[in-house]
């Protein structure tokens, strides 16, 4: 019998047993990496998708903070526009910079002063004075429910102003310093007009409630029994049942009511990015400013190549470029790669920047938009920058909207998943008190009509606020029109 001998000597026998051992590691490894790199690109696609179609879902604010101005106008009335500027220093940290922060709606501040509220069985008055009678040549103000008392009433402030705007013609008196009075027919409305985007805005009234108490008073016609007779003062009487809608704790509050001169800002301000090269290669493009180096970008309003507006940017399905929140960058799909790749261009944009900045512990504000000797600013709710990121649950969100819109309405769980996105989190101790307080809900696709059970009467004024928002909510979001009951077990 012959014995075949292994062909190689036997220093070599082992490295020849260990080759099916690597070939196996090396193509499990290139399984891998092409597993991961498709993954990646899925989820990348996912990401494009989401962002493309659902951008508007994706809630997110910036640090915001709610204060009261104490100052002397020379005028009784001062409008402040949408973007008006406020530096925000911390009074802790005078060697850093003052953080950038704006308005985001029309605010028409004013020389009269809440003085004092007196309340009778079915009306409210409330008086008004300024510091020194002043001609009164046009006006409107806002006129707030006082937000310095959310920590003691909370939802009994947000019915309250939902009284008032519900009775929204009202007289008011201007008393002149001859001692003459003229009566003034008005109207109050809601703030409106919000820069910030929808469900933004939705997200905001949400999650700090008191920014959401803001009316705006109008005068019907100009006060002028003689123009060279100065106004005194002002008395509106508001029309209501204040039996049932005050509480006597609210009536004997030791802070008024009502308030003037309340500023809603964020840290947000306007600026162009620095421009860059376009690279059709470059499938996420970061924004950057030019001097700010805490500068996030937090809308991208316009885009610009070689200095052109870029028209298509808010059309879906035609813009090259959508604008990933949770990275704060532009995700690029060019149309056509060869014309990519042949033509030369340089990208910027128009953005509203925030800042990576806490909030101030001692903040120290200041503006050059209101124009007097000296303006104090009082921080009435400071409140950090909120992120709603989650793709997953966007994609629930989409189909909750989705499942409404098909007239699955009468669904407490699809309800209270709403409520949950728009306060952000499971343990917001709103959301468990609303969740506890709903018995049921059903709905009459005859009369479109919703109807939320409360089983809390405690919690009454939160049910049907929060209930409110997430209709508006769904309506933003949907085709559908949905009228809203909310009754007591």
């Amino acid at each position: 019998m012959t014995t075949l001998q292994h062909p190689l000597p036997d220093n070599q026998k082992d490295s020849l047993d260990v080759e099916p051992i690597v070939l196996t590691d090396v193509f499990k490894k290139l399984g891998e990496q092409i597993r991961s790199e498709v993954q990646q690109s899925l989820q990348r696609e996912k990401v494009l998708q989401v962002s493309r179609y659902h951008q508007h879902l994706l809630t997110h604010l910036p640090n915001h903070m709610l204060v009261k101005m104490q100052a002397h106008l020379g005028s009784s009335s001062l409008p402040l526009v949408a973007n008006s500027q406020f530096n925000v220093l911390d009074a802790y940290k005078p060697q850093d910079p003052a953080a950038r922060y704006s308005t985001q709606n029309l605010v028409q501040l004013s020389a009269f002063e809440v003085s004092e509220v007196s309340h009778q069985l079915s009306n409210m008055q409330v008086e008004l004075e300024s510091k020194a009678p002043l001609f009164v040549e046009q006006f409107s103000f806002d006129l707030w429910v006082n937000p310095e008392l959310w920590s003691q009433f909370d939802y009994q402030l947000a019915r309250l102003k939902y009284a008032l705007l519900n009775n929204a013609e009202l007289t008011v008196t201007a008393q002149y310093e001859d001692g003459s009075e003229q009566p003034i027919p008005a109207t109050l409305s809601g703030l409106d007009g919000w820069t910030l985007a929808c469900n933004d805005a939705l997200f905001l009234r949400s999650t700090s409630p008191e920014f959401d108490l803001g009316m705006r008073l109008s005068f019907g016609k100009v006060p002028h029994q003689d123009k060279r007779v100065r106004v005194k003062s002002f008395k509106l009487l508001f029309e209501f049942d204040g039996e049932v809608l005050l509480s006597p704790a609210l009536k004997t509050a030791q802070s008024p009511l009502l308030s003037t001169n309340i500023v809603p800002l964020f840290n947000l301000y306007e600026d162009l990015s620095v421009a860059m090269p376009l690279d059709f290669r470059q499938e996420q493009i970061n924004l950057h400013h030019s001097n700010d180096i805490t500068a996030r970008p937090f809308y991208v309003r316009q885009l610009f190549l070689n200095q052109n507006l870029y028209k298509p940017y808010h059309q879906l399905g035609e813009s090259e470029f959508v604008f990933h929140r949770e990275s704060a960058a532009l995700l690029y799909t060019p149309h056509d790669i060869q014309q990519a790749v042949a033509t030369k261009q340089k990208l910027s944009a128009r953005i509203f920047w925030n800042q990576d900045k806490p909030l101030p512990q001692l903040p120290q504000i200041s503006t050059a938009a209101i124009n007097t000797q000296r303006a104090e600013f009082e921080v009435i709710k400071a409140a950090e920058a909120k992120h709603f990121y989650d793709i997953n649950t966007l994609e629930q969100v989409g189909m909750t909207l989705q499942n409404f819109a098909q007239f699955q309405l009468g669904n407490k769980e699809h309800f209270l998943f709403l409520a949950k996105h728009l306060l952000g989190s499971n343990e917001n101790p709103t959301l468990q008190k609303f969740s506890s307080a709903i018995k049921e809900i059903t709905f009459d696709p005859k009369s479109s009509e919703l109807i939320v059970t409360c089983s809390v009467l405690q919690h009454m004024d939160l049910v049907r606020t929060l209930s409110e928002l997430i209709i508006e909510f769904i309506m933003v979001n949907t085709a559908l029109v949905i009228k809203l009951l909310v009754s007591i077990a």
